[in-house]
């Protein structure tokens, strides 16, 4: 996933977050830290899942590329990256 792809992701799920739960109508710097540190942290969850999710589908191609190549090449390539037994 491309760092323009994650951004717009994250500025989304922060504009969805701040509508969900809208500011405190305060001006306690404590209070507002805190909300802004809950939404910092939510949204930082969201995009580490994103990224996380994409980076199993990515090892899950590779795995299934590199089973393939050694039904194709023989089993020695399994022997190659593996050792031998």
């Amino acid at each position: 996933m491309k760092i323009k792809e994650l951004t717009e992701y994250k500025s989304f799920i922060e504009k969805q977050l701040k509508q969900t739960y809208p500011e405190p109508k305060t001006n306690e710097f404590i209070v507002m830290a805190r909300y802004n540190n809950m939404i910092e942290s939510i949204v930082e969850e969201y995009v580490l899942n994103k990224i996380n999710e994409n980076r199993t589908l990515y090892v899950r191609f590779s795995f299934c590329y590199f089973i393939l190549n050694a039904f194709i090449w023989g089993r020695n390539t399994v022997f190659l990256f593996f050792g031998t037994i």
